[in-house]
């Protein structure tokens, strides 16, 4: 207890002292990229580190130049600069880049011409009030942590920004030289997807987010979820067979079950930070009532599906009996226009119908509810890859939505395409070259 209580007045007394030297300033992060891999490719020490130095010598060397007297700390293979703010600031951070830029450029002509030996670096310019600066000049505090989050955000030889910086430069004749390369979530920063801008004025430096990222800012587009006191639940659908019915036990047809994966992946992805729950729409309703006022993707067409048969009430597409199928197939029809399943001579499954369904509004309280079926769990498979993290067309169908109007907060629409089904594998979807599509706005 006495340790306790020692500890406590320590932190207390260290924080008064921290508190005194909260200040406003800017900083730049720069990181050598691919140091890594350029280590296990090239592991003689008299390689790497003569690399690895030249490059953060040539950092050291253009802040103190250009920037006065600033802080610099080396981070490994990277290092962090930070100065107090004063008038002309941005300038000279921009200024920084571009001329570190340049001398790099210089460096990779005359000693490092081979590709294997380049170098490329990423940096990140940032600004705030909330800066807490250590005995020793080290600065500390969310704009530094917001910097490092961005940075990893970034492909090799881009110059990046906050929206803080970009709006101080903005009023510093420099806001031209930056471009808006999207959105992304920094964890532990904020809840808020934060805008980062990129300098565009470096020849043969990228203006873009990495893949990855740009992929995770289009599926956060696309599923658009409401506040995040409640979880977000994924609803498979059961198939009850005679045998099992006094057990309750139930089975998922293999396209459903690779379309729950997909789901929860991509849901994981956009939403690090929610809670998801997994459960079949029987115990769903058994939970949750009749209400449908939570965050919720259903999984699977209304045949088995009891939240899917509840949801296609309300909304444009029907599903009825196909008449003399010798396969029970279902026929799912909207706007008087019918997608049947496709089959050959001997019966397997050639084509089925995807729907992507997104619906919102009073009755959902502010929630989003999403509907991934087929007629088939082929196609089921395939609606839940139409906007998932292993669709190899991602980021054309998340441009198809945007030249659409759909990604509108609170859009509804339903999408009905058809896949392609080659030895009961569904073919991922394109939207803006599917052969057989159908917009329903609702």
């Amino acid at each position: 207890m006495h340790d306790a209580i020692s500890l406590l007045k320590t932190l207390r007394r260290n924080w008064t002292l921290l508190s005194k030297t909260k200040c406003s300033g800017t900083i730049a992060v720069v990181d050598l990229a691919f140091s890594t891999q350029f280590k296990v490719s090239y592991p003689p020490p008299e390689i790497w580190f003569e690399r690895q130095y030249t490059f953060l010598d040539l950092t050291e060397t253009t802040a103190r130049e250009l920037l006065g007297r600033p802080f610099v700390k080396f981070t490994g293979d990277g290092a962090l600069i930070f100065a107090k703010e004063d008038a002309a600031q941005p300038l000279k951070f921009v200024k920084f880049a571009e001329v570190l830029c340049k001398k790099i450029s210089d460096i990779n002509t005359e000693h490092y011409s081979s590709k294997q030996l380049r170098i490329q670096f990423k940096c990140v310019l940032d600004h705030g009030s909330n800066i807490y600066v250590l005995p020793n000049g080290d600065p500390n505090g969310t704009v530094v942590d917001r910097a490092f989050r961005i940075i990893g955000h970034l492909p090799p030889d881009t110059i990046a920004a906050s929206s803080d910086f970009y709006n101080l430069a903005r009023d510093h004749a420099i806001k031209n030289k930056f471009t808006l390369a999207g959105k992304a979530y920094l964890r532990g920063v904020s809840e808020d997807w934060q805008s980062i801008y990129v300098l565009n004025c470096i020849d043969g430096f990228s203006t873009e987010l990495n893949v990855e990222h740009r992929n995770r800012e289009a599926l956060a587009d696309i599923w658009e979820m409401g506040p995040s006191d409640r979880p977000i639940w994924v609803i498979s659908g059961a198939i009850h067979q005679p045998l099992d019915t006094a057990s309750s036990s139930y089975s998922m047809q293999h396209g459903d079950t690779n379309a729950l994966i997909e789901i929860v992946q991509t849901l994981s992805r956009v939403y690090p930070d929610r809670s998801i729950q997994v459960v079949n729409s029987e115990e769903y309703l058994r939970r949750n009532g009749a209400s449908l006022g939570n965050d919720l993707v259903s999984i699977g067409g209304p045949d088995f599906n009891k939240v899917s048969e509840k949801v296609l009430t309300k909304g444009p597409l029907h599903f009825s009996a196909k008449p003399k199928s010798t396969y029970d197939d279902s026929t799912l029809s909207t706007s008087g226009e019918r997608f049947d399943t496709g089959r050959d001579e001997k019966g397997i499954i050639t084509s089925d119908p995807a729907v992507f369904l997104k619906m919102s509004g009073a009755f959902l309280e502010d929630r989003f509810l999403y509907v991934v079926m087929g007629n088939q769990t082929q196609g089921t498979y395939a609606a839940a890859s139409l906007f998932g993290i292993s669709s190899p067309h991602l980021l054309a169908n998340h441009e198809f939505l945007k030249e659409k109007g759909l990604l509108k907060s609170k859009k509804q629409f339903a999408i009905v395409t058809v896949a392609e089904i080659v030895q009961d594998y569904a073919e991922p979807i394109c939207l803006p070259k599917a052969n057989q599509l159908r917009l329903v706005r609702m």
